[in-house]
């Protein structure tokens, strides 16, 4: 999987994963204030229009998250 992430707070990043079966998994590097981290989401695709998991910023913190399609 590929794709594009952009959001006001942590600016924009190209993003590259894996979906096997209904798992998916993608990491990305975002910079805040100059400093660089990665980012990875896990979590499953609910149905043909949305998915929900967790997401690791790092080691530093974690978050859930839910997409859907527009």
């Amino acid at each position: 999987m590929t794709g594009h992430y952009s959001s006001s707070l942590l600016g924009e990043a190209d993003l590259k994963g894996t979906v096997k079966g209904r798992a998916i998994e993608f990491t990305m590097t975002l910079s805040v204030q100059g400093n660089s981290f990665d980012v990875t989401y896990t979590g499953t695709v609910e149905d043909a229009n949305s998915m929900k998991g967790t997401i690791n910023f790092a080691g530093m913190g974690e978050g859930t998250f839910t997409a859907k399609r527009k």
